[in-house]
């Protein structure tokens, strides 16, 4: 018997299972709102917060924040515009 478990566990601790090719982490695929939000996150902050005068994190501060993202947006000059629609990931 002791023979027998000693031909099995040889057989499958001699076949180690090989690694994965694939690559573990996925990246990510970037949108144009995403780029503008990680460049300009604090402006974006700065003018959600002006805009209702209410804490970061609150309900009304995050109703806001996507206006606040659109006026920071319409802020953008033409070369930051390229360059972010370039950085983009599709």
């Amino acid at each position: 018997m002791l023979r027998y478990f000693q031909l099995i566990s040889g057989y499958f601790y001699g076949k180690a299972k090989q690694t994965s090719k694939k690559c573990t982490y996925k990246t990510r695929n970037w949108t144009y709102l995403d780029v503008v939000s990680v460049k300009k996150r604090q402006k974006i902050n700065k003018l959600s917060e002006k805009l209702l005068e209410s804490a970061p994190g609150s309900q009304p501060f995050l109703g806001t924040w996507s206006k606040a993202w659109h006026q920071v947006e319409l802020m953008l000059t033409d070369p930051q515009h390229q360059e972010y629609k370039a950085l983009e990931k599709k």
